[in-house]
């Protein structure tokens, strides 16, 4: 192996450098593969890794053919002229077997005379260029390095994963569509198989592909492969098993619209008539004591945008009846909650005994003598129907004239 040296040029014969590495990509795309510009030869440099101050040794497996009278060296890629940036000045009479040189100057300095301060993360290429008299190419090679951050590189190639999913059929021919995603998003090609026939190749994300008719019921080994233009970069496969089911027609949308008013609290008895029962005397307590009623379903109705939520309370009056009066101290009652609709949260009130008897006058304040609490929903889960009820007993004293008694117990919902 033959070892050449290059050396640091002034800046005027950089840019002929350059112009003529302009020339080579034109020129080179004249030239057969492998070893043109687009399809170089494999070349590899040492350190294999290291900080972007280091003059790499780039070392040419076959040399330059016959007609060479230059070799260059240039990195591509990134934000660097898509001419290339010179790396290593022009060397008259390459040698036409396998040699390495040390670039002429460093990553580093490579990019600054580019304007480029600071290396941005990602791969380049680094390539050897044997050109002719012209400047046209006429053997390329080209190795990859990828600068990890701005002061160090490597040349470790990415590992990818190609996840390949398929569409439905939407055709009566029963078709599908295969998706493959390559991570990370990578430049190349994914070729597309049904077990080992080609499905064709799609060069650019996203890939895809559809198959012709197919069977109902047909089980399927779909695979992708992925195929990177970056020789940093490696290729993958994604595989799927897939059994086409039956086509399920096509479909067309209405779109729906409504509106809902907000409305009022409101609360009523269907039935408010409720029969006690007689008062009779009771041993264990000495009073007149009923057998007691139910109260008919209340209900009620909030329709409030708001939904603030709601009590509903009870208070009762005397009941009079033949010139006398039982206090409404005496009556008492247990609420129940009878049905609520789905999203409403409704408790019924606490249980609450009468006076035990107490005389017409008694200033007692026990019992629905007092406004007590039938129900009540706290706010954000009242709004919508609820239906209330609960059970009621009066006790009076035995003075008590026989006679029909009535009162009034009044709802009140706020």
């Amino acid at each position: 192996m033959k070892h050449i040296s290059f050396r640091r040029v002034a800046s005027g014969v950089a840019v002929v450098a350059l112009a003529a590495a302009t020339m080579a990509v034109s020129g080179g795309a004249a030239q057969a593969a492998p070893g043109d510009f687009n399809d170089p030869l494999p070349s590899s440099f040492t350190p294999a890794a290291g900080s972007n101050l280091v003059s790499p040794t780039v070392t040419a497996s076959q040399g330059c053919p016959t007609g060479s009278a230059t070799v260059v060296g240039l990195i591509y890629g990134g934000t660097l002229p898509v001419d290339g940036q010179l790396i290593s000045n022009p060397s008259n009479n390459p040698p036409a077997t396998s040699f390495s040189y040390q670039t002429s100057l460093s990553f580093q300095d490579a990019f600054s005379d580019a304007g480029i301060s600071t290396i941005p993360a990602g791969v380049y290429s680094l390539k050897t260029q044997c050109q002719d008299i012209g400047g046209n190419n006429v053997r390329v090679y080209s190795a990859f390095v990828n600068f990890a951050s701005a002061t160090a590189y490597n040349t470790s190639q990415v590992a990818t994963t190609t996840t390949l999913t398929v569409t439905p059929p939407s055709s009566a021919t029963l078709a599908v569509t295969l998706n493959a995603a390559v991570a990370p998003a990578s430049a190349g090609s994914v070729q597309f198989f049904d077990g080992a026939t080609s499905l064709g190749t799609d060069n650019a994300a996203p890939f895809t592909a559809t198959t012709a008719s197919n069977t109902e019921g047909a089980t399927k080994n779909y695979s992708a492969v992925f195929t990177s233009s970056d020789a940093a970069t490696l290729g993958s496969t994604g595989s799927v098993t897939y059994t086409i089911p039956g086509f399920t027609g096509v479909q067309a949308t209405y779109n729906l619209t409504t509106s809902v008013a907000g409305g009022a609290l409101t609360l009523t008895i269907a039935n408010p008539n409720v029969a006690l029962g007689a008062l009779v005397y009771d041993s264990a307590t000495g009073k007149l004591v009923s057998s007691g009623g139910s109260l008919n379903a209340a209900t009620l109705i909030d329709l409030r945008a708001a939904n603030p939520g709601w009590n509903v309370s009870g208070q009762t009056s005397n009941f009079a009846g033949g010139g006398d009066v039982i206090n409404g101290a005496n009556l008492g009652w247990i609420p129940s909650v009878i049905s609520v609709e789905d999203g409403m949260t409704v408790v019924a009130g606490a249980s609450v005994a009468g006076a035990g008897g107490v005389a017409p006058g008694d200033p007692s304040v026990a019992g629905l003598k007092t406004s007590r609490t039938l129900a009540s929903a706290a706010a954000g889960f009242g709004r919508g129907t609820a239906q209330l009820g609960g059970t009621v007993q009066l006790s009076a004293p035995t003075s008590t004239s026989a006679a029909s008694y009535s009162a009034t117990l009044t709802l009140t919902a706020i």
